[in-house]
């Protein structure tokens, strides 16, 4: 029930738990071998890339979206997606507490009645 750009709870995840590795911080510089974002990479162009079931380099691309413009809406919806399924999908109470506080990010910036209304009724199944 991700609606367009969004992606359910059930849908296949693309590896990976979407925390930082143990001792690193999550806006930390990624290590080598990490998933970048492609340099100018939209959060239109994440979105199409999670839907492709690539979630680490969407994630990425909504992270560099986000690193700068904080209140992009588009890249904290997908990021708020991907960490829902992976949270849903591994059992991490964490992660879908990231998630609830990502779609409360969305939340207070988007002006898309549709998809404001998706991002509740994650919140409240995700338990926020």
């Amino acid at each position: 029930m991700g609606g367009p750009g969004g992606g359910a709870p059930g849908a296949a995840a693309g590896g990976g738990t979407g925390a930082a590795p143990a001792g690193e911080a999550p806006g930390a510089a990624p290590a080598a071998g990490a998933t970048t974002a492609p340099p100018g990479a939209t959060a239109k162009d994440g979105i199409n890339v999670k839907h492709s079931g690539n979630y680490d380099q969407a994630l990425a691309i909504f992270e560099a979206n986000l690193q700068s413009n904080p209140k992009d809406a588009l890249a904290l919806w997908g990021k708020a997606w991907i960490q829902a399924e992976r949270g849903s999908t591994n059992g991490d109470t964490a992660m879908k507490a990231e998630a609830v506080k990502t779609f409360n990010q969305f939340l207070a910036v988007s002006k898309d009645r549709a998809k404001t209304r998706e991002a509740r009724a994650a919140v409240k199944r995700l338990g926020g």
